[in-house]
């Protein structure tokens, strides 16, 4: 018994089928086995030909990008390197290290100007400042605290009286009466009361000359029946200074004799001049 070799398959043969079938397997199995290996050799074939197509156009793309990375010609650095210059320039924008330069640079040359200023300039001496001293007052302000001169040495004639009248020997009637009258020869010397400056110098039928003193702290003097009256308005007087001297007495006080008509008043109230007046030693 002889076997035949078919791929995938052994058949056993005997005698003269072993011919037969040979020639079959002869014809159609070895022939269908050649086509395949045809087939197969065209399968590689085109597998090798689209692998060597897909490695050219890597090649080709490789070259390609290799070509774009290849540098600019140097003439456009250059081109460039000039642009940047012309526009930093043309640039009004300083740099940091620059703006510091010059600004440090300025200022050496005004210190440096300021002190040759300094230095060409001649010293001089300075002059010595005056001590300024504290004004003093150019009268003594007048208070309760303090007392009155009297203005001429003489008994009163007629009282101060503002709550009840008195009787008034030249027009015989009871009147209140705001002052003092003091009896006093003519021609004697009436003084200030008090340091003041000449608030008003005036003249009345009923009065005669009337001289008034500002004394301060709203006290003020009134000196009445007076004549050869020695300051005038805005003169300062310290106390003791003659103002003028003792007067005929007006025809309103005539029964009195000569005297003087002295009142006080604190910011212009009537006051007792009796109260304020230095009483005798």
């Amino acid at each position: 018994m002889l076997f035949v070799s078919v791929p995938g398959a052994i058949f056993p043969t005997k005698g003269k089928n072993f011919g037969i079938i040979s020639s079959v397997f002869d014809n159609n199995t070895f022939g269908g086995v050649r086509e395949m290996e045809e087939k197969n050799k065209n399968s590689r074939r085109g597998f090798y030909i689209a692998l060597y197509c897909a490695v050219a156009v890597i090649a080709l793309v490789a070259i390609g990008v290799t070509n774009t990375d290849t540098p600019l010609p140097e003439i456009e650095p250059e081109m460039r390197g000039e642009q940047q210059e012309l526009a930093v320039n043309q640039s009004p924008v300083r740099s940091y290290k620059e703006s510091t330069t010059v600004t440090e640079t300025e200022s050496v040359t005004e210190t440096t100007t300021a002190q040759e200023v300094q230095t060409a300039a001649p010293k001089t001496a300075e002059a010595p400042v005056p001590e300024v001293r504290e004004a003093e007052p150019l009268y003594m302000l007048f208070d309760d605290t303090k007392e009155m001169l009297w203005p001429v040495d003489g008994p009163v004639v007629m009282d101060y009286s503002v709550q009840t009248g008195i009787f008034d020997k030249t027009l015989e009637q009871y009147r209140t009466h705001d002052s003092i009258c003091i009896s006093a020869a003519v021609g004697e010397s009436v003084i200030a009361a008090a340091d003041g400056v000449a608030k008003a110098v005036t003249n009345s039928d009923e009065k005669g000359n009337t001289v008034a003193l500002d004394h301060g702290n709203g006290w003020c003097t009134t000196y009445s029946q007076i004549d050869n009256i020695s300051l005038a308005e805005g003169q300062i007087v310290k106390q003791g200074d003659v103002i003028g001297c003792i007067a005929q007495p007006t025809k309103y006080a005539s029964a009195l004799g000569s005297h003087l008509d002295f009142a006080v008043t604190l910011d212009n109230k009537t006051q007792d001049p009796k109260l304020y007046l230095k009483a005798d030693e």
